[in-house]
């Protein structure tokens, strides 16, 4: 690929406004203003050659950047940038931090740990946190914050993604996560309008159908995309879900959910983003051109594919982005489509863009330093949750049994030198002590009972019907309801926050953590 030498700035500085810009724009450079195509930093020439082909024949306008490292994101998406005519906007699922997708990123705290934060300040902390590290990896759209109220626990897609069941809690810190993205320039991206809490079905696989009454939506699901709506959010994703009571498609392909509920009745005047439309939500059961043209109709301004296995990546760009192209080139030659709809999409698209500023970034990015430690071990440390009976400190005079892990290292137990460390095979060690820990690592949401076994639960009844016992809980919290209610459960979320755990244990802090969900 070529790199020509022009560094982009924002396109005012060029002279030109937005509104001057579209005015000299081709309609098939319209046209492939609407479309996110994904980006493989870490893939070889022949990747890049793809895109070239993107950027020349189709004129595309943005990349969504997918699995990938610090160095090699930066280089690639340099080279792009130098490549192309216009500016390509740069969007990334980072919801809990660039660590999503990048695997040198440090990582953050999940929203459903986040939910159990009573310092919402914190919470936007993080969120100008994530801001200054995108824009140092040349990302300029964080495609977060998920604000779906996870009323279903049995929803597997969202689950940990949430920041719990409780609309006004979820708002509070969704419009938290806006505000602090914003203020380091990251623009922001709310989902899955209208809601995709209350499902089972996950969308990348199947349809979920909602049939709750749009009074229901309103109680529950709208007040967080209203508060992010309030908090400046610069767009909003779609969710591939069919709501009956509004319309009998899915809702990214709908006229009255995504223009009728979001624009005029939420007032919403930002970009309306499409999750990946080659999800099989709708590619089983529409075409790509009919899912395109349908989505596009509905009111979506900006129309995302996104994958990250080579052959799925290779088939978007080079068969399924084409297609989607040409089906809405031929639909403004033959008068389907008006050029004012088409006008109306690209201009705020060429607005969003207007307030980038790193379209070239440097190629030794640092993303860690000191603060970035201390603020994460804050989160961890504010979301600690103590549910069942008191506890006095731990010393030194308790049995340690380990239950799961994923690999990670286990900081409980050298944390307080207990007398005895047992695994699960070795659990009958425990009964001479009269103070048990148990650490229950990775507990997976997807599993049947979040993967604990018939076994292990009747183990920790018997256990807690004789001994004092501390469950120390790093997975879903909806794992809680099935452990004993007469033993305490220090709830950390996440395997990262055992540290954090391991300070309430001995004393040193206090849970301040409350539930975000309801059990």
């Amino acid at each position: 690929m070529r790199l020509a030498l022009i560094l982009f700035v924002p396109f005012v500085l060029f002279g030109s406004s937005p509104e001057e810009i579209l005015v000299g724009m081709s309609l098939e450079e319209k046209i492939g203003q609407l479309f996110i195509a994904p980006g493989c930093p870490k893939r070889g020439v022949d990747h890049l050659e793809d895109w070239k082909t993107l950027l020349d024949e189709f004129h595309i306008g943005n990349v969504i950047v997918k699995q990938s490292n610090s160095a090699d994101q930066v280089r690639f998406l340099n080279a792009l940038q130098r490549e192309t005519k216009r500016p390509l906007l740069v969007v990334a699922d980072a919801e809990w931090g660039l660590s999503m997708t990048m695997e040198d990123a440090p990582p953050f705290p999940k929203n459903m740990t986040l939910g159990a934060i009573q310092e919402i300040s914190l919470i936007e902390r993080l969120g100008e946190e994530i801001g200054r590290e995108a824009q140092l990896v040349g990302v300029h759209m964080n495609l977060a914050p998920v604000v779906d109220v996870n009323n279903n626990p049995n929803n597997s897609v969202i689950h940990m993604r949430s920041f719990g069941d409780q609309s006004a809690a979820v708002a509070e810190r969704g419009a938290a996560m806006i505000r602090g993205m914003k203020k380091s320039g990251l623009l922001t991206c709310t989902k899955h309008f209208p809601g995709h809490g209350d499902t089972e079905v996950d969308s990348h696989f199947g349809l979920p159908i909602i049939s709750h009454s749009l009074e229901r939506l309103k109680e529950i699901e709208l007040p967080p995309f209203k508060a992010a709506i309030e908090a400046g959010t610069d767009a909003v994703m779609s969710a591939h879900i069919l709501l009956k009571a509004l319309d009998l498609v899915p809702a990214t392909l709908s006229f009255p959910v995504m223009t009728t509920l979001l624009r005029h009745d939420l007032g919403f005047n930002g970009l309306i983003v499409t999750d990946a439309l080659n999800m099989k939500a709708l590619i089983n059961h529409y075409s790509v051109e009919e899912i395109v043209l349908m989505a596009h109709a509905a009111g979506a301004d900006l129309l995302l594919y996104g994958d990250h296995v080579t052959s799925a990546v290779d088939s978007l760009i080079q068969e399924q982005i084409p297609k989607a192209y040409r089906a809405l080139l031929s639909a403004y030659q033959d008068g389907t489509f008006s050029m004012s709809r088409l006008d109306a999409s690209v201009l705020r698209i060429l607005q969003a863009k207007d307030q980038v500023t790193n379209w070239i970034v440097d190629e030794n990015p640092k993303l860690r330093n000191g603060k970035v430690g201390l603020l994460r071990q804050q989160l961890y440390q504010a979301a600690v949750t103590q549910l069942g009976v008191d506890f006095a400190p731990l010393d030194p005079d308790v049995a340690y049994l380990s239950v799961g892990g994923s690999g990670k290292e286990d900081f409980i137990f050298p944390g307080f030198c207990p007398c005895s460390c047992s695994t699960w095979e070795e659990r009958s060690d425990v009964f001479s002590f009269e103070r048990i820990v148990i650490s229950l690592r990775n507990i997976d949401p997807k599993e049947k009972k979040y993967g604990l076994t018939d076994e292990q639960l009747a183990f920790f009844a018997e256990l807690a019907s004789t001994k004092k016992v501390v469950f120390c809980l790093f997975g879903t919290p909806y794992a809680a309801s099935l452990l004993p209610k007469n033993g305490t459960i220090l709830i950390g979320y996440e395997e990262e926050a055992q540290r954090a755990v391991l300070n309430v244990l001995t004393g040193e802090r206090k849970a301040q953590g409350r539930l975000p969900i309801t059990l």
